[in-house]
């Protein structure tokens, strides 16, 4: 049986390793709570200017590595768009986790959109029908986690933007939207892996969704990498649909965020919805973080009050 690891993607990881396990490949998982020395080594090992999901996907590796012999694939997803680091992470990672002595098959990259079934395929041996047949039952589990996770409810509503593995993984963002549910809001996350299998196989782009990419490219014409685009979208919807907030969540090196930051600004300006941003890092505070959650929520709660 073909053996596999990739890095751990917040409460995705569980189904994606079954999409695997269904199609006869077994996934070896690094853990939820990854031993301290493990983190220690993946940034020890890491660029010191690089994105904390760099850290934390070879932390991921490493401790895969640890509980696993030399016949194992990884995977390193390829979710994010344009220029991004992201796609370079398996070329640099491969060579950190050689000089830390492991041993593997190599790091494969899975593409998004119809590269991500060839991908599966190379992968797990299936063909195409049981990959099409297996990813189908995938897509509906994610989509049901999705709403179990962001459940309507809540008097404020927070729209999240951002770095797709910042939002979703609550390592990174310290339990961000756990957070956030404990101070009474109702939480949307403009940026969930359905989302992007959505936008790799062009599943929402009716005449609606191209009518919104048209706005935000003339707000942003470039073509700048991450996600900067897909945020400018999202922020028009949220305004659209009448939030109450944005809170942006991000590496804290992420160039394409940082750079997009000016623009959302001025977009949350323009349509009266206060921007609060979250830089992950490996020396955030979860303290420091509630406080400044806290203040955040309370101030929009009193303005909906003297309104």
């Amino acid at each position: 049986m073909p053996k596999i690891g990739f890095p751990r993607m917040g409460l995705y990881t569980e189904i994606i390793a079954k999409l695997f396990d269904e199609l006869g490949t077994e996934a070896v998982l690094a853990s939820p709570n990854t031993p301290e020395k493990v983190f220690k080594l993946a940034i020890s090992g890491s660029p010191e200017f690089i994105c904390i999901p760099f850290k934390w996907t070879l932390a991921d590796y490493i401790d895969i590595l640890e509980k696993s012999d030399q016949n194992i694939t990884l995977l390193q997803y390829k979710t994010c768009a344009g220029r991004c680091r992201f796609h370079c992470y398996y070329l640099t990672q491969t060579e950190i986790l050689k000089k830390l002595g492991y041993k593997f098959k190599g790091i494969y990259p899975v593409r998004s959109g119809l590269g991500t079934i060839g991908d599966i395929m190379g992968i797990t041996g299936a063909n195409i029908g049981e990959v099409l047949f297996a990813f189908k039952r995938v897509y509906k589990r994610i989509k049901e986690l999705e709403e179990k996770l962001y459940p309507e409810t809540g008097d404020i509503r927070i729209g999240l933007i951002g770095e797709i593995y910042s939002i979703c993984d609550s390592r990174v963002n310290l339990n961000l939207v756990q957070k956030l549910k404990d101070l009474g809001c109702y939480v949307e996350n403009s940026l969930g892996l359905a989302h992007f299998i959505n936008d790799g196989f062009k599943m929402l782009f009716s005449n609606k969704r191209k009518l919104l990419r048209q706005k935000a490219r003339m707000i942003f014409p470039e073509l700048i990498g991450g996600h900067l685009i897909n945020n400018i979208e999202a922020i028009i919807q949220f305004a659209e649909k009448k939030f109450d907030g944005i809170i942006l969540v991000r590496p804290l090196s992420c160039m394409p965020e940082v750079f997009g930051e000016t623009f959302f600004n001025f977009l949350c300006e323009d349509y009266r919805m206060p921007l609060f941003i979250q830089n992950c890092d490996e020396a955030g505070s979860e303290v420091n973080l509630e406080n400044r959650l806290e203040a955040f929520v309370e101030a929009i709660r009193l303005k909906k009050c003297q309104n």
